[in-house]
């Protein structure tokens, strides 16, 4: 709260909400001018995002996001007040809680869970890659639309490794009695984390959303990709260190793959003769086959070991990074 005050968050009008939210909705209604000129507004929202910060994502999630990032605590409260209405948190959340003993609470938990750690990515990412440009108005505007057409869309385009995850948390949630809407939008979560990066590449590419989702999973699929990425996952941690190298070597592989699928598409020649994406994947692979022989013999060679450990992961990652060149 101390770091957020000394910094000019308070004044950011995508955090003025806080300051209405604070007080009862009818004195919102009656007074407006009165709260916008509180001799505490600052204090308030200070207060109110710490809060919320701490209450969705856990007391160390702004510590880590700091280290992992080098961002100060203003800018990760920032990142996350983008994500948070990017992907439509509140209304997940209040879904979530009206169903309190209606469903059971693991259920609920189950879908917070998956929530915050899609919050706690999309943050990250947005740290990393538009730090300069974390006002949070203009980033909301720019990325909200597109994330809900990929929401929609996810149905349709998901492709191996992450397809039967969502069906089976889908058919775990109606199971659990969540209405199946939200069972649909419960079971994308995991599957929306690689959102903001499907975003930059369509608009990079001129591809509408689905079409780079449907790209993004049928690479991550062809490419073994998204079993990598869950080993990465997987790896246990000590300590903070750890964590930090946990979360670089998965950026690593999401810039990568971000990387690969930008030369693709984003080609020149193909895009001036109309050729679906499709066509220029298979020319990319037919381009690179000598490459993707020795990608796919390192990953046959880690799928091989019972417990890969960073090491093994970091020379996988590597790999790829050879065939994207």
């Amino acid at each position: 709260t101390r770091q957020l005050l000394a910094s000019d968050l308070p004044e950011d009008p995508g955090f003025a909400g806080e300051l209405m939210r604070y007080f009862p909705k009818a004195v919102g209604e009656r007074y407006p001018a009165d709260i916008r000129r509180h001799r505490l507004r600052r204090e308030i929202i200070a207060t109110a995002v710490t809060n919320s910060l701490v209450n969705r994502m856990g007391p160390t999630f702004v510590g880590r996001a700091c280290a992992e990032t080098g961002a100060a605590a203003a800018d990760v409260a920032r990142a996350w007040g983008i994500a948070r209405q990017v992907f439509g948190a509140r209304d997940l959340w209040s879904a979530v809680e009206s169903l309190d003993h209606r469903i059971p609470a693991a259920a609920q938990y189950a879908v917070l869970g998956d929530s915050a750690r899609l919050l706690r990515h999309a943050t990250v990412w947005l740290l990393r890659r538009r730090r300069d440009r974390l006002t949070v108005d203009a980033a909301v505007k720019e990325y909200a639309a597109p994330v809900a057409q990929l929401r929609s869309a996810l149905p349709r385009v998901l492709a191996g490794a992450s397809l039967e995850p969502f069906e089976a948390a889908r058919t775990r949630h109606v199971s659990a009695s969540v209405p199946t809407a939200l069972a649909e939008t419960a079971a994308g979560l995991p599957m929306l984390d690689a959102a903001l990066e499907i975003c930059e590449i369509a608009r990079g590419s001129g591809l509408r959303v689905e079409d780079a989702a449907r790209a993004w999973f049928t690479a991550s699929a062809a490419l073994g990709l998204d079993r990598l990425e869950a080993r990465i996952e997987g790896l246990a941690v000590d300590g903070p260190l750890q964590a930090t190298a946990r979360a670089g070597l998965r950026d690593a592989l999401r810039s990568t793959q971000t990387r690969i699928l930008t030369q693709l598409l984003a080609d020149g020649a193909g895009r001036r003769t109309g050729r679906s994406w499709e066509a220029r994947w298979q020319d990319w692979r037919a381009s690179h086959a000598a490459r993707l022989e020795d990608w796919q013999r390192t990953t046959r060679e880690v799928s091989a070991l019972s417990n890969a450990d960073f090491a093994a992961l970091s020379v996988c990652v590597e790999a790829l990074r050879s065939l994207a060149e």
